[in-house]
C-alpha cells in the first residue's frame, strides 16, 4: 500500500549563504518601507524643499556670492541647507514614529518574533538587520535630497563662484547623516520599550518636545548655561550642532556647538544599546 507523503518536504536544493541571505532580508525591508505611500509623499515633498536652493543657484547665484572669499561662499551655501533643518527633521521625526517605532514591538506583539528567531538567525543579527534596514530607509528619505540638492547646487553656479566643494558636501552628508542615525535610533529605541505599535510611536514621536520643555524648564527655574540642558532631541542639540558646521571650525576650545554634536551622537549610541540589551534579554520568545 503506498503512503502519501504528509507535511513538509525536506529542501535539499542550495541554500544562501548567511551574507546574501541577511542582505537579501535586508533590501526587502527597505524596498517594503520606501514603497509605502507616506514614504513616498514625504519623499517627494523633501525633494520640492530642496529644489528652492537650486533655482535660487540657476537665478541669482552670481550675484548672490558677488565679492566674497571662497571661505564665505562655502559657509553661505552651507547656511541655505541649514535653514531646512528643522523641517526635514521634524519630517523625519514623524517618519521614524510612524515607520520605524513601530517594526519591533508589532512582532513582538503580533507573535512573528518566536517564529522568526526559530529560524537560524540570531538575535544579535535580528537587531543589526532591524536598524541597518531603518537606517537605510531614514538615509534614503532625509539624506539623498539634500546630497542631490547641494551637487546640483554646486554645479549651477557660474565659473566665477569660488567654493570647495569637497568641504560643502562632507559637511552636508555629515549633518544629515547624524540626523538619520539619531532618527533610527530613536525609533527602535522606543520600539524595543513598549509594548505595542502605537505606544512606541507616540513615544518617538513626543519624547523629544517632552525633553526640549523639560530642558526649557531647568534653564529658566534653575538659571543654568545652555551647556548644562542641551538634553533636548531636537531643536535643543542637533541644529544646534548643525549650525555648528557653517561656523568656521579652527579653534580648539570646546564650545557650544561642540558639546551639542558629541550629544547628537552619544544619545543615539546609548539608545541603541539599550534597545539591543532588551532584544537581546527578552524572555517571552
Amino acid at each position: 500500500m503506498r503512503l502519501d507523503k504528509r507535511g513538509y518536504v525536506p529542501y535539499s536544493g542550495p541554500r544562501l549563504s548567511i551574507l546574501k541571505r541577511d542582505l537579501t532580508y535586508l533590501f526587502l525591508e527597505v524596498k517594503n518601507m520606501l514603497l509605502k505611500k507616506r514614504s513616498i509623499v514625504v519623499l517627494v515633498f523633501i525633494l520640492f524643499l530642496m529644489s528652492f536652493p537650486v533655482i535660487t543657484s540657476l537665478t541669482i547665484g552670481e550675484f548672490m556670492f558677488a565679492g566674497m572669499k571662497q571661505e564665505e561662499v562655502n559657509q553661505a551655501i552651507l547656511s541655505q541647507y541649514v535653514e531646512f533643518s528643522f523641517i526635514i527633521l521634524f519630517l523625519g521625526l514623524v517618519l521614524s514614529a510612524i515607520t520605524v517605532a513601530p517594526r519591533i514591538s508589532e512582532e513582538v506583539k503580533g507573535g512573528p518574533l518566536p517564529l522568526i528567531l526559530s529560524r537560524p538567525i540570531t538575535r544579535d543579527e535580528y537587531f543589526l538587520l532591524k536598524f541597518s534596514s531603518s537606517f537605510l530607509y531614514m538615509f534614503t528619505l532625509i539624506c539623498v535630497p539634500p546630497l542631490l540638492s547641494v551637487l546640483l547646487f554646486m554645479g549651477s553656479l557660474p565659473p566665477s563662484v569660488h567654493f570647495s566643494a569637497l568641504y560643502v558636501l562632507s559637511r552636508v552628508l555629515a549633518i544629515y547623516l547624524i540626523y538619520a542615525f539619531f532618527l533610527t535610533a530613536l525609533g527602535l529605541f522606543s520600539s524595543s520599550l513598549m509594548g505595542s505599535p502605537t505606544s512606541a510611536s507616540l513615544f518617538t514621536f513626543f519624547l523629544p518636545w517632552i525633553t526640549e520643555f523639560v530642558g526649557g524648564i531647568l534653564r529658566a527655574t534653575l538659571d543654568l548655561p545652555q551647556k548644562y540642558t542641551l538634553i533636548s532631541l531636537i531643536s535643543g542639540t542637533l541644529l544646534r550642532s548643525s549650525s555648528g558646521f557653517v561656523e568656521n571650525l579652527k579653534g580648539s576650545s570646546l564650545t557650544l556647538w561642540h558639546q551639542a554634536l558629541a550629544l547628537a551622537i552619544l544619545l543615539p549610541v546609548l539608545m541603541l544599546f539599550t534597545a539591543y540589551t532588551v532584544v537581546k534579554e527578552r524572555q517571552e520568545v
